[in-house]
C-alpha cells in the first residue's frame, strides 16, 4: 500500500502579470506569464527600461537578466498578492497595484521582417516592447483613444495606427505614415495552470503515484504487476503544465499530457504506446 504525504489543495501557480510596486519604489510592468522567457518594462523614477526575464514554473521565480550582469529574481511572496524581490544581495518587497485586463492586443504578435510586437496598455498609456530580428528591445510609446478597444496608436520612427479585427482576432492591420503591414499573434497568453495530479492513477493493472510539491515532482513511479519504476519527473519547456516528462537511465522517456478541462485522466505514452490513466 502506498502512503503519500498528499498536498490535499489544487496548485496555483503564482500568476506575476500586472503592475507591482517595491518598498524602493521600483514599478514593474510584467504583461503576461509564459513558461520560459517574458519582457518586463521597469520604471524608477523617470527612467523606463525593457528587460527580459525567465519564468520557472517549477520554482515559481522569474530570474530576471540585467546588462550590469547583477542578479535580481522575482519570486512567490508570503502571502498573496506580494512578492520577493531579490536585488542583488537585498531582498526587497513587492506588492500588486493592478492587473491587466484581457484585450484583443494582449500577446506576442510577428511580422516577416521586423521581428517581434508586444503591445501592453496601462489605463490609456500604450506600451509596446519592439524585438528586432537582431535581438535587440526597444520601447515605444503611444495611447488607446477611450471606448476603442480595438487599436491604438504609439510612435516609433514614425506615427504608427493599429488595428484589430474581431473576425481575424489574430491579426492586425498597422499604418506607419504610408506604410501599412501586418502583425499576426505568435503568442496569445494563457492563464497560470491549476493542477491536481496528486494521488494514484490507474490504467488496467498499471498504477501511476505522483507526489507534487506545488509544481517540484517528489515522487513519479509506474508500478506493474511484477516491478515498480521510480522515475525523476520533469516538465516540459514552454507546456504551461500541461506536458511532463518521466525519465530513467536506462529505459525509454515516458511523455505525459494533461489537461485541466479533464482533470481526472492522464495520458503516458510508453514506448509508442497511449495509455490513458484514470484518478483512482
Amino acid at each position: 500500500m502506498w502512503l503519500l504525504s498528499m498536498f490535499i489543495s489544487t496548485a496555483f501557480a503564482t500568476d506575476m502579470s500586472g503592475i507591482w510596486h517595491s518598498n524602493d519604489a521600483t514599478v514593474f510592468f510584467i504583461p503576461f506569464m509564459r513558461d520560459g522567457d517574458i519582457p518586463l518594462v521597469i520604471k524608477k523614477d523617470k527612467s523606463e527600461a525593457v528587460l527580459w526575464g525567465r519564468w520557472s514554473m517549477e520554482k515559481e521565480t522569474l530570474s530576471i537578466s540585467v546588462p550590469n550582469g547583477e542578479s535580481w529574481v522575482l519570486s512567490r511572496g508570503a502571502k498573496e498578492d506580494h512578492l520577493f524581490f531579490q536585488k542583488g544581495n537585498e531582498q526587497l518587497e513587492v506588492q500588486r497595484q493592478s492587473s491587466f485586463p484581457k484585450r484583443p492586443s494582449d500577446g506576442i504578435w510577428t511580422t516577416e521582417s521586423q521581428g517581434q510586437f508586444i503591445p501592453f496598455i496601462v489605463d490609456q498609456k500604450v506600451y509596446v516592447i519592439h524585438q528586432t530580428p537582431s535581438q535587440k528591445t526597444k520601447l515605444y510609446k503611444g495611447k488607446q483613444p477611450k471606448g476603442k478597444e480595438n487599436s491604438f496608436r504609439f510612435k516609433a520612427k514614425k506615427k504608427c495606427s493599429v488595428a484589430f479585427s474581431e473576425k481575424t482576432p489574430d491579426n492586425a492591420t498597422v499604418t506607419c505614415g504610408q506604410y501599412i503591414h501586418n502583425w499576426e499573434r505568435y503568442y496569445k497568453p494563457v492563464d497560470v495552470p491549476q493542477l491536481d495530479l496528486n494521488g494514484t492513477w490507474v490504467f488496467e493493472d498499471t498504477l501511476f503515484h505522483i507526489e507534487l510539491d506545488r509544481f517540484q515532482w517528489k515522487l513519479a513511479n509506474l508500478e506493474y504487476s511484477n516491478l515498480i519504476h521510480e522515475y525523476k519527473g520533469k516538465w516540459a519547456a514552454g507546456s504551461m503544465g500541461t506536458k511532463f516528462y518521466l525519465e530513467k537511465t536506462g529505459i525509454p522517456t515516458v511523455v505525459g499530457t494533461y489537461s485541466p478541462e479533464a482533470p481526472d485522466q492522464i495520458i503516458l505514452t510508453i514506448e509508442g504506446k497511449m495509455m490513458i490513466f484514470t484518478r483512482r
